[in-house]
């Protein structure tokens, strides 16, 4: 019999990955029934339980999902940014000598987390002000990744969405833009981040602020914001009704809230890029495919991943060190979206 990965082993189970690993590892944590399924479909699909014997393994860090369980369900897993950070993220973990643990899912605050870890490295992008309160132990370290948090005396490694969206800001300018609108519809700290730097980037250029479509899903219970176009299509016509819009170039909160903008201005006649300049956020690379090809801010979420290890490995070997908060760099790239007055489609504008 072949053996089987403990990932295919959740999965024919229904289970988290995590459960898995407690299971078989012998940690509280999980149901005395869900554990004795794990053990017997363990031993009937042959998991080689050499596969736990880690005596080479500094310690165990654990990914705990604020963001992507809440927001995406069961389709984070086809997410762009979601297997670009997990991947990146537990492959650094095993390169230092850690042994990687989940993502786990957090639904709400009272979640037991796991315990045999040594580290907590947390997906909160979507983390809303009624979780900024983490049910984290004291004396267990942890990083919060794609969020500031800078309210807050705990470690964070986010995008620099504040330099991002004042390039993107700078770049209108230069072509002759005076009024700007900003379309959002990511929920928690990373979408009023950036609709704040909006404001703020606004106010540093000398630009008008005259047009805010603020889509973001008012509910903040698990899947109140989907990964589809249509559904956002339909919020922000809600928002923007009849009313003429105010603004001749619009910076959105991602690609994909660019991409059902750009559609919601072709059916009131108007052309993107022509009439309307828009602007996305992440690059991801259905931006390119877009018509016209839209104008992005490029994050790096393998880099955020890196650093988040990175750092989190530091606080475990370095309990008194004070928190940090850092931010990792972003860079505009233009395209068609925002009539390239002599740029090259493509072309990567720097600070």
């Amino acid at each position: 019999m072949g053996t089987i990965s403990m990932k295919e082993l959740a999965d024919s189970l229904g289970v988290s990955t995590a459960s898995v690993s407690v299971a078989l590892r012998g940690k509280p944590g999980i149901s005395e029934e869900t554990r004795s399924r794990i053990l017997e479909a363990a031993k009937t699909y042959g998991y080689d339980m050499t596969r736990l014997r880690a005596s080479e393994s500094k310690g165990t860090i654990a990914l705990l999902d604020y963001t992507y369980d809440r927001n995406f369900g069961p389709g984070k897993d086809s997410h762009l940014l979601y297997s670009q950070f997990t991947e990146a993220a537990c492959r650094a973990i095993r390169q230092s000598g850690y042994t990687p643990l989940g993502p786990v899912a957090m639904d709400d605050a009272s979640t037991v987390l796991p315990a045999d870890a040594d580290g907590f490295l947390c997906l909160g992008g979507g983390m809303t002000a009624a979780q900024s309160d983490l049910p984290l132990r004291d004396s267990i370290p942890f990083v919060i990744a794609g969020n500031a948090l800078s309210h807050l005396p705990v470690t964070t490694v986010t995008h620099d969405n504040i330099y991002g969206i004042h390039e993107a800001a700078v770049h209108l300018k230069s072509l002759g833009h005076t009024r700007l609108g900003f379309v959002r519809t990511l929920p928690g700290g990373i979408g009023q981040e950036r609709l704040d730097a909006f404001y703020l980037a606004a106010k540093e250029t000398g630009l008008t602020a005259s047009s805010l479509v603020d889509a973001a899903p008012s509910d903040t219970a698990p899947g109140s914001y989907q990964a589809d176009v249509d559904v956002l299509i339909g919020r922000m016509s809600a928002r923007i009704g009849s009313e003429p819009l105010q603004a001749t170039a619009y910076l959105c909160d991602s690609d994909l809230s660019a991409a059902a903008f750009m559609r919601i201005l072709r059916g009131l006649g108007k052309k993107p890029g022509e009439e309307i300049a828009v602007i996305g956020f992440d690059d991801q690379p259905f931006a390119a495919l877009l018509e016209p090809p839209l104008t992005s801010i490029h994050t790096y979420e393998s880099e955020l991943a890196a650093v988040c290890v990175d750092q989190l490995i530091y606080s475990i070997t370095h309990p008194d060190a004070p928190a940090r908060h850092i931010r990792i760099a972003t860079k505009l790239y233009c395209r068609e979206s925002t009539l390239l007055s002599g740029r090259g489609a493509g072309e990567e504008v720097r600070g």
